[in-house]
């Protein structure tokens, strides 16, 4: 695995964790005014989980075309 491939995944990783967490306690405090903080607090991590998963699609794609070169 290339470490840019690498880095990504442990990325994609960290944001899903961190959205559960969020999403956990969102559900928790959905009275609390820190509501918000915690929206834009998930919505940050997805965006986040997107831009790693498309470090992971370019990866992929270059790889591939690296392979092709060769072949």
């Amino acid at each position: 695995m290339t470490p840019a491939l690498e880095f990504a995944m442990i990325g994609m990783k960290a944001s899903m964790d961190q959205m559960q967490r969020t999403g956990e306690q969102m559900a928790q405090m959905l009275t609390d005014n820190s509501i918000v903080q915690h929206t834009v607090d998930l919505m940050n991590e997805s965006h986040m989980y997107q831009a790693n998963a498309t470090v992971v699609k370019s990866a992929d794609e270059l790889l591939g075309n690296l392979i092709d070169l060769f072949l």
